[in-house]
């Protein structure tokens, strides 16, 4: 009996807008329907209110993603579909010099502001600017976390932590720096309110953010459990895939994407080489990343488990997995994201179907 599983990426994945980059017209000018929206992350699901909506886009296909980027960036030279290429890495590429060095959070469950303050923002924030990263402008995940956690060491909600740097901002680990152990409890109680760091978090703000949904937002099942959807129900499930499309466009164009997931429920194995195969001649295999860490799918329990956010940083279509174990390359097996942890650890997969295709069951 085939235990069930679901999509990791049934759920939100997110990129901020910088302070300035959208002008005050363009704002008022996005909208997208948010009635139904839930947001799920390490601490459960908890639904968006019409007040917090307001401001938030709900970006559900590469057509609303197109509108929505010509406003903030303005249209691009060449319009209509164009071909992505078959892999990216924005953790490697000319785009690397803006990302900060992998870290630890330790024994803080601060995983949502690592994702999103320390990797997210530091690199969105420092790529607008066009000045490389360093510890001098790379953002405190502990300012963020200890405004946002409840005063207790347990997890966030993401969408709290992009208010957070709407309406206060950030500081950089220079101002207040990174604490990774849970003692004293004033490494996640303090809110630093003295040194006039809450002025310099002023002039760290985003004006908008928005959230990549690939799923149906009036789904009950989705509402009821928060991201958790049964495989069948998979938002992705073949190489053509418009939800697929629409997260890679996004990484393609430089940005880079948060995302949650219920990370103790996930089936893992490693990424294959070409040699392993008895089809190989069949696909464009990428060896570079065999041996690495791979998630494929993810046990099915919405009411157990470990939320956990991470930062995906690029994909690469010619990485197998081969899901079934058969030896053969399947078409459901061919591609996979490539994330960044806060454990302190290198680079992490998760494959883009996650066994979702029929052929690689």
């Amino acid at each position: 009996m085939k235990r069930p599983s679901k999509q990791i990426l049934a759920c939100l994945l997110s990129s901020a807008v910088m302070v300035g980059m959208i002008p005050t017209a363009a704002v008022s000018a996005v909208s997208a329907d948010t009635s139904n929206v839930i947001i799920h992350d390490t601490a459960g699901s908890l639904s968006i209110t019409d007040e917090t909506a307001n401001h938030i886009a709900v970006i559900n296909s590469v057509e609303d993603y197109e509108n929505y980027t010509a406003k903030i960036e303005g249209p691009r030279a060449s319009k209509g579909v164009s071909k992505l290429p078959s892999k990216v890495d924005n953790s490697a590429n000319e785009n690397a010099i803006y990302l900060p060095p992998v870290r630890d959070q330790g024994d803080i469950g601060a995983c949502v502001a690592w994702s999103t303050v320390y990797y997210q923002y530091t690199y969105t924030i420092n790529k607008a600017k066009g000045i490389p990263t360093t510890d001098f402008n790379t953002y405190s995940p502990n300012f963020a976390y200890n405004l946002v956690n409840g005063s207790t060491n347990g997890g966030t909600f993401s969408y709290c932590v992009y208010d957070l740097l709407k309406n206060q901002g950030a500081v950089t680990i220079k101002d207040v720096p990174i604490k990774s152990t849970s003692q004293p409890q004033s490494n996640y109680l303090d809110w630093y309110a003295y040194d006039g760091i809450w002025e310099k978090a002023l002039d760290n703000r985003i004006l908008s953010y928005t959230y990549y949904y690939s799923g149906d937002t009036s789904d009950t099942f989705y509402a009821q459990h928060g991201a958790y959807l049964d495989q069948n129900d998979a938002p992705i499930t073949s190489p053509d895939s418009e939800n697929l499309r629409l997260l890679k466009q996004v990484l393609a164009d430089g940005k880079i994407l948060s995302f949650d997931s219920n990370i103790s429920k996930w089936h893992t194995t490693s990424v294959k080489d070409a040699s392993k195969a008895s089809n190989p001649q069949k696909y464009t295999i990428d060896n570079s990343a065999a041996g690495e860490y791979v998630a494929i799918s993810q046990i099915y329990n919405p009411y157990s488990g470990t939320g956990h956010e991470m930062t995906i940083v690029g994909y690469n279509d010619e990485i197998w997995t081969d899901i079934n174990n058969n030896n053969i390359v399947d078409e459901g097996e061919m591609g996979a994201f490539k994330m960044i942890n806060s454990f302190g650890t290198g680079d992490w997969y998760m494959s883009e179907l996650n066994g979702s295709q029929s052929s690689a069951k």
